[in-house]
């Protein structure tokens, strides 16, 4: 796929360029933010129906599930920018479709369809956002690259928080706000000016190609069988996505309330304070650690394990915000370890499916 030249950054030092690509992921993030409660959102204005939303994030998961490791490896064979446009430029047409079809009756299952769309493109936009991010920073102070990169995840989900307070009453208007941020974005990428850095490879037919795809992934399973803290680390982030990521992911949301604007509102205010928090752990963390471990990980999963518990004992609004700020500090310490791990554990060539 060819590119219009125009002017980029590719002449300026690796740490201005790896400072702009943090701007783009924060961008991409506060999208990511918005996209998500507005499907919650939506999903309820539609059909006013409280298990239809609890739906939303095991129907995600099976793409991710099913495709995460061998998204991996497509985006290397082909290119790990293209995937980035191709997710902006599809999600800004679905987005488009969204808005001026809403009148329609078949809108619920094209929603569930945008989901499914959202959920594949931004996989394979992920993986390749991890490489390049990687390919940008080096190796020289990881850790603080790691924990610029995780604070910035925070303060974008703040923004894009508040901006859902404004709209919180019309979901519609969401995608709209979304598909601005996406083509904004989308020129900063291109400002970058990113060339791919992994080894394209062109296959003579189609079983060549599906036969190299099962050559990586079982070199992937080899590498990760003999790599002890590899094999820890997706075994434990397996059971902390299940019993931590995904009750968290609508049973906070419905432990506030979804039914009106004001209970809404104020499921937002909780979660632009754990953001708030999040940063904090982010930053005091880079500066006290400088590599994180197995037995870090696990601290900080046990941590976010205790807070989900109590959050949901909880029976008022402080007591479920505290309870969900100690889970987001187990968040904050595991999630610091996982990149840590994978950025100097992984080889090169399997780096994107970790």
């Amino acid at each position: 796929m060819k590119y219009p030249r125009l002017p980029t950054m590719r002449s300026v030092s690796p740490a201005s360029r790896t400072s702009v690509f943090l701007v783009f992921i924060f961008l991409v993030w506060v999208s990511n933010d918005l996209i998500g409660e507005a499907f919650k959102f939506s999903a309820f204005d539609l059909t006013h129906s409280k298990s239809i939303v609890s739906l939303l994030r095991p129907f995600s998961s099976i793409s991710h599930i099913a495709l995460f490791t061998f998204i991996g490896v497509i985006v290397d064979i082909y290119s790990r920018k293209f995937f980035i446009y191709f997710h902006l430029i599809i999600m800004i047409a679905l987005s488009l479709i969204y808005i001026f079809t809403l009148k329609y009756k078949l809108i619920v299952f094209f929603l569930f369809f945008m989901i499914t769309a959202s959920d594949i493109s931004d996989d394979m936009s992920h993986s390749s956002r991890n490489a390049v991010f990687y390919d940008l920073c080096g190796s020289n102070n990881l850790a603080g690259w790691i924990s610029r990169r995780a604070m910035v995840a925070d303060a974008s989900s703040i923004v894009g928080l508040l901006v859902l307070s404004f709209f919180v009453g019309n979901s519609t208007l969401l995608f709209v706000v979304y598909t601005i941020i996406l083509l904004i974005a989308l020129t900063v990428f291109w400002v970058i000016g990113y060339e791919d850095q992994n080894q394209k490879r062109k296959f003579s037919s189609f079983h060549e190609g599906v036969t190299f795809v099962g050559v990586q992934l079982r070199e992937f399973i080899t590498v990760c069988r003999r790599n002890r803290r590899l094999l820890a680390l997706f075994a434990f982030s397996f059971g902390k996505t299940m019993f931590i990521f995904w009750p968290m992911a609508i049973g906070a949301l419905l432990k506030f309330g979804i039914e009106t604007a004001a209970t809404r509102r104020i499921y937002l205010i909780a979660m632009v304070t754990m953001s708030i928090v999040s940063m904090v752990s982010y930053y005091l963390i880079g500066k006290i650690k400088e590599g994180f471990t197995i037995r870090s990980f696990v601290i900080g999963s046990k941590v976010s394990g205790m807070g989900i518990f109590l959050l949901s004992l909880a029976q008022n609004a402080i007591a479920s915000t505290a309870m969900l700020a100690i889970m987001y500090v187990g968040l904050a310490i595991s999630g610091l370890s996982s990149s840590y791990i994978l950025r100097t554990e992984l080889p090169e060539e399997h780096r994107t499916q970790g």
